[in-house]
């Protein structure tokens, strides 16, 4: 099992590696907003100093950069902006402007049973358990920000979730159930179930009436006990394209308020930062499948973002005095509302 000092080794030479590949322009990779926005999460979350040259000149990045037609490039910048702390007016209007697309982007289309509530590529067409996933992150994040969101829109998406579960009713979700090869691809059915479980809490958090509650709750409970009966399908297929995007998606969804210490009787942090230390690079990089410069930025930010510890006490509510809390980090990893489950990390 992985040590915390190994582990920090490896969170330390993989976030070397990152740094070096900033292009001059100060973007990351070359998946448009997507891989920079990432890279900077990444930063933040291994806790390199917002106002470090790297971030700075890659927000500075972002910030130039037109609002792409893109619900993932959409929601990454409202991730980024409010993870990093960088609240200035211009900043606070990119978010704003950013979260009413997004809203407007929802799939509002009654009609379209297997669509409705929830987000596509480019909007409400042929949506996906990956962009809701990123949209409702970025929504969740810019509540932090005193940013409203329409209680529709929480609404909405939970009859998406409960229309692409009673697909199978077992608790798994797919990537598009419109798809017929979506519905028998373990990989993928992994992945979005994970992602499923952290947008499942987050509407939770904003659910007003108990029979919500119970409905919200009820596909938690279905989530967990998938996730638990087909563990294993977290580890296998390690050069698929999806793993790393797994394994990042199923610990969002375990750290989201309420904390999951436990799935059955699995450890999940204890045996997923063993696994990625197993797979990283002797360059201190991570990569699945074929050796792509996108891919391989792509898979050592899931990487560090996933191997962020976080700590939860259910005794009290810590404060300042007990704890500092490194609040980008959490809007960086979709977590938290300070509660009776607060989640914070340890600093020296």
């Amino acid at each position: 099992m992985a040590t915390q000092q190994d582990i920090k080794k490896a969170v330390s030479k993989g976030t070397a590696w990152l740094k070096e590949k900033q292009n001059p322009d100060g973007s990351f990779g070359s998946w448009d907003l997507g891989s920079t926005c990432l890279a900077v999460l990444a930063l933040l979350h291994s806790r390199l100093d917002s106002m470090s040259p790297e971030i700075e000149n890659a927000v500075a990045y972002i910030m130039n950069s037109s609002p792409p037609q893109s619900v993932h490039f959409r929601a990454l910048t409202v991730m980024v902006l409010v993870a990093g702390k960088h609240k200035t007016p211009e900043t606070l209007d990119r978010v704003q402007s950013d979260i009413n697309w997004l809203i407007q982007a929802q799939c509002t289309d009654t009609g379209n049973n297997l669509s409705y509530g929830g987000w596509g590529p480019y909007g409400y067409d042929h949506t996906d358990g990956s962009n809701t996933q990123f949209a409702l992150l970025a929504l969740y994040a810019a509540t932090f920000w005193s940013i409203s969101v329409p209680y529709d829109t929480w609404q909405r998406t939970l009859s998406w979730y409960q229309n692409n579960h009673a697909v199978n009713k077992d608790g798994s979700f797919f990537y598009q159930t419109h798809e017929p090869t979506d519905l028998n691809n373990n990989q993928s059915t992994s992945c979005m179930t994970a992602a499923a479980f952290s947008g499942l809490k987050i509407i939770n958090i904003f659910s007003k009436d108990e029979a919500n509650k119970i409905q919200v709750k009820k596909l938690i409970n279905n989530v967990q006990n998938w996730l638990e009966n087909n563990y294993t399908y977290l580890y296998s297929n390690c050069s698929d394209d999806w793993h790393f995007y797994s394994l990042y998606s199923f610990k969002k969804g375990c750290v989201i308020s309420p904390y999951t210490k436990l799935i059955g009787s699995h450890n999940w942090y204890d045996q997923i930062s063993s696994h990625l230390l197993e797979l990283q690079k002797t360059d201190g990089s991570w990569m699945s499948g074929e050796d792509r410069k996108v891919t391989k930025i792509k898979d050592t930010v899931f990487a560090l973002l996933t191997l962020s510890k976080e700590y939860v006490d259910n005794s009290e509510e810590y404060t300042g005095e007990n704890f500092k809390y490194t609040f980008m980090s959490n809007i960086a990893c979709g977590i938290i509302r300070m509660n009776k489950h607060t989640i914070c990390f340890r600093t020296k």
